[in-house]
């Protein structure tokens, strides 16, 4: 990390920053924000929580601070009301020295009439999500000529949820601006739609191989075949964490374990898709106000939303997209404190978790049983032997298909075969979990048996 004095920055925003008690930049920041001085177009890829947000506000605030503030120069795209209001509180932390320096938010948390009504003084930066912003500018709400800087934030999910059409547009209308991408991933989709909008000439900056911060400690629980609830609440009651977020990949499983938790007297909150704004907006102001020990939330709230503390992660299950799990863990591990990010799993989840570990996640491993937490037996160890019972799962499989192939003529030929398809998944689970629990019956007459032994 290296001193904010050694850029070249302004001597107002050198006094900002260290009355925000900012000294020293991180690593991506000392990437990012010399380059984005000098007017380059930028794709800066990072792991969550590593500054990226500073990294493009500071350079952005310290060019506005010289140019004409009757006109709007900078316009920053998130993908959802809850990104793009944090860093509109983000911009606010700059105020004082940059009280003349007019912002707005525009989202859908506001009606497009109350965000035109906001409009009547032309601002110099508008923070805001890409159909609000779109809107606004096609409607001559907003002024474009002067823009000269576009920034896109979680740029990766602005592609997954569709907005590119929107970004297209705003990319067309503004007179060659510099862009700055920011993402905590980039797959080949996204390099695509990179390509087409900045060229050839462009700088991919990136502090780390590594999608998930150092500060987090990474740790595989083995709850061998526990419901679900019972697990969460045996390791609650374990840890006692200070400030824990459970993520669940679906919003049953999340209401599922809200009232499971509740029912047993713990002071929780939940955070879904199906809130509305003004509910989502109401559980995190609560949340930032330290109302709540614990969060139940779908992958909404592991893109880019900062909590402050939040000592401990636990992810009941994987996500089917993996790289949702480098945002669930890294939402512990800012602020330069150390944090905890904790994944439940049985035998049949371990493929997923090689995968993480191929990705370079180093896991510890725990296990879960009799409401005790101890250390676990590497997964690696283990694994050739469930494959083998994988092997036989899907020989199974083939042969239920097979069984099945002389109906494909007959009325509801597809049914019948998912139906005999999830006979042979159920008897292979049934299977496993009397394996087991004969497994942990000869382990506990082992330890009885030392014990007799040596008293």
């Amino acid at each position: 990390m290296g001193s904010f004095k050694a850029f070249a920055l302004s001597n107002t925003m050198i006094e900002s920053l260290t009355r925000q008690g900012y000294l020293s930049s991180s690593p991506i920041q000392s990437l990012v924000i010399p380059k984005a001085l000098k007017g380059l177009n930028l794709v800066v890829k990072s792991e969550t929580g590593s500054g990226k947000t500073h990294a493009y506000l500071i350079p952005l605030l310290n060019k506005l601070e010289g140019l004409n503030r009757a006109n709007l120069h900078a316009v920053v795209v998130a993908p959802t009301n809850e990104l793009a209001r944090q860093i509109f509180v983000f911009t606010r932390m700059f105020k004082r020295e940059y009280f003349d320096i007019k912002v707005r938010l525009l989202t859908s948390e506001t009606s497009e009439k109350g965000n035109i009504s906001g409009l009547s003084i032309t601002p110099n930066l508008v923070i805001g999500t890409p159909g609000r912003l779109t809107s606004l500018f096609k409607k001559g709400y907003l002024p474009s000529k002067k823009v000269t800087t576009l920034v896109l934030d979680e740029a990766d999910m602005l592609l997954e949820l569709d907005y590119f059409n929107d970004i297209d547009y705003l990319v067309t209308l503004f007179n060659k601006p510099q862009i700055m991408i920011f993402s905590a991933t980039i797959k080949d989709n996204l390099q695509n739609r990179i390509n087409k909008y900045i060229g050839a000439d462009y700088e991919i900056t990136s502090d780390t191989k590594k999608t998930t911060s150092e500060l987090v400690s990474h740790y595989l629980v083995n709850i061998h075949h526990q419901n679900i609830n019972e697990a969460v609440l045996s390791f609650i009651k374990i840890k006692q964490p200070y400030f824990l977020i459970i993520f669940a990949s679906n919003k049953n499983e999340v209401n599922s374990l809200y009232n499971y938790l509740k029912q047993n007297k713990y002071h929780v909150i939940k955070i879904t898709g199906d809130l509305s704004d003004r509910e989502r907006r109401a559980a995190v102001k609560r949340i930032n106000n330290d109302e709540f020990q614990i969060v139940v939330a779908s992958d909404l709230l592991s893109r880019g939303i900062d909590f402050k503390n939040v000592t401990d992660v636990l992810s009941v299950n994987l996500p089917s997209d993996l790289t949702y799990y480098h945002h669930r863990a890294g939402r512990t591990g800012r602020f330069n404190k150390r944090g905890n990010s904790y994944v439940f799993y049985n035998v049949d989840t371990v493929k997923s978790i090689l995968s993480l570990m191929n990705q370079g996640v180093k896991f510890d491993y725990l296990s879960l049983k009799n409401n005790e937490l101890t250390s676990g037996k590497p997964i690696i160890k283990t694994f050739k032997h469930q494959r083998k019972e994988s092997d036989e799962l899907m020989r199974d499989i083939k042969k239920a298909k097979y069984e099945n192939k002389g109906n494909r003529v007959k009325p509801n030929y597809k049914k019948k075969v998912q139906k005999a398809i999830q006979k042979v998944k159920q008897k292979y689970r049934r299977d496993m979990i009397k394996k087991d629990i004969q497994r942990q019956k000869v382990e506990r007459y082992k330890k009885e048996a030392r014990e007799k032994y040596y008293e």
